[in-house]
């Protein structure tokens, strides 16, 4: 008796983990999830004064610059702040109009292009409402960017929106879309 109900355990305890494998694996997994949209709070980091100067680790506003022949994503970078510390500075620098839709991006005249670390998170923003984000691969990203989205939500579309980036070691590890009015 005690034979057949480890035998019984056993093949319950195989069933189960291969069920499982199925419910999980990448050509069953849904790609586009929902992922909390990206907040930030004052302002970006800043960046360097010149090329020669190295780039920080940090948050930075981003706008996709390109895509390379090799399929690679290489972000601009740029300063931007947001809320009441978007209003002072606009406030300090004689600027009052500067902070529309309370936020401000600074255009600088260096180029700071960083590309995507092998294994960067990203999400992109539903373009009809704030708030609601879609964790995607890398991959998924270039599709969108082209209009060849496969898995998304039957009502998302690409936008162009700015990407709030986490830059590691001169690489971007995270890229947020976020949403502007």
């Amino acid at each position: 008796m005690k034979k057949v109900f480890f035998f019984a355990v056993i093949f319950c305890a195989v069933l189960f983990v291969s069920c499982g494998a199925q419910e999980t694996s990448t050509s069953s997994a849904t790609k586009w999830r929902e992922a909390v949209s990206p907040v930030v709070i004052d302002e970006t980091h800043d960046l360097p004064d010149s090329d020669s100067e190295s780039l920080q680790d940090g948050k930075y506003w981003a706008e996709i610059a390109r895509v390379q022949k090799t399929g690679d994503i290489i972000f601009q970078l740029y300063k931007a702040r947001f809320g009441a510390t978007c209003i002072a500075w606009a406030k300090e620098n004689g600027l009052e109009e500067s902070c529309m839709n309370d936020y401000s991006v600074e255009n600088t005249f260096e180029n700071f292009f960083v590309g995507f670390s092998e294994n960067a998170r990203v999400s992109v923003a539903q373009q009809d409402m704030p708030g609601k984000s879609y964790r995607i691969t890398q991959a998924d990203l270039r599709a969108a960017m082209e209009g060849r989205v496969e898995g998304a939500p039957e009502d998302y579309d690409w936008v162009p929106f700015p990407f709030l980036v986490h830059v590691a070691n001169k690489e971007v590890v995270s890229a947020e879309q976020f949403w502007v009015p």
